[in-house]
């Protein structure tokens, strides 16, 4: 399941990959012909987001996220299947409402064919990331959820445990 997921990991890499080429061609024209390309900001803009939301679905999938252990360590394993528990629905329910108010930036901006405003850049496939991301998230917590409910402990995979027709 995690090679499925790593995709996201692989798209952040590409767009890494793009951003540092723009940047540096832009920073080559800006001093050896006092001419930088205009775009650069609004390309990074949105590459830096797309980047930020595959690493969210990497750490989601991975179970990586930050956590402060202090008060966790000192719980019984029950509360800490607890605290997991919240923890997972709380997050499932943030990626949900993420995703739907994204699908519905999504919409609007397909349907208005939305661009940057210097080159003229689409915006709404990155929006469509965003919902999809999220999305994935949603059922990844989803699975967090179920595992906890049958009793496995934190250690145990979460992208590994999601049934394959979930993801």
């Amino acid at each position: 399941m995690r090679d499925k997921l790593g995709v996201f990991t692989d798209i952040g890499a590409v767009f890494v990959f793009i951003m540092a080429i723009g940047t540096g061609l832009d920073i080559t024209a800006r001093f050896f012909f006092n001419s930088p390309w205009g775009g650069t900001y609004e390309v990074t803009q949105i590459l830096l987001l797309a980047i930020a939301v595959t690493g969210i679905v990497s750490a989601t999938a991975a179970d990586k996220h930050l956590s402060v252990d202090i008060i966790y360590a000192k719980l019984s394993s029950s509360g800490q299947r607890i605290l997991d528990f919240v923890a997972a629905a709380f997050g499932g329910v943030f990626f949900v409402l993420l995703s739907w108010e994204g699908l519905d930036e999504f919409l609007r901006s397909w349907e208005i064919k939305e661009k940057t405003d210097m080159v003229g850049f689409p915006v709404y496939p990155f929006r469509l990331l965003l919902v999809i991301a999220f999305c994935v998230c949603a059922m990844i917590m989803l699975c967090e959820i179920a595992r906890l409910l049958r009793g496995k402990d934190r250690g145990s995979s979460t992208a590994e445990e999601c049934p394959e027709k979930l993801i």
